[in-house]
């Protein structure tokens, strides 16, 4: 079963307030995970020390530039939810981060 990883989330997929997630991943790494499947939910990476939250099945995969994200995904990605509990994302405020999704040159 793969892993996925939510160190950025971990508070709002614990919560079940994360119901998508967006991957800047290769096409050959994306193809070991099928919707249908499913798939183990860490913290951090295993070989970082990281632990298992869950388990998530995959309903589906769709390739989308960040910027072309659609804007309820602000509270399917769980950033609402951290965003209200005063978290940070990979060192962001929530909101920050979503705005530089949406910002990005490389990926429009």
């Amino acid at each position: 079963m793969p892993i996925i990883s939510f160190a950025w989330t971990t508070p709002a997929f614990v919560a079940r307030q994360k119901t998508c997630t967006r991957r800047d991943w290769n096409d050959r790494y994306a193809k070991q995970f099928v919707p249908g499947r499913m798939a183990q939910a860490w913290d951090q990476q295993p070989r970082y020390g990281g632990r298992r939250i869950g388990t998530i099945e995959l309903l589906s995969m769709t390739r989308e530039r960040y910027c072309d994200a659609p804007p309820g995904d602000w509270w399917e990605e769980g950033f609402a939810f951290l965003q209200a509990a005063g978290a940070r994302v990979n060192g962001y405020q929530p909101f920050d981060l979503w705005t530089e999704w949406a910002r990005r040159q490389d990926s429009c």
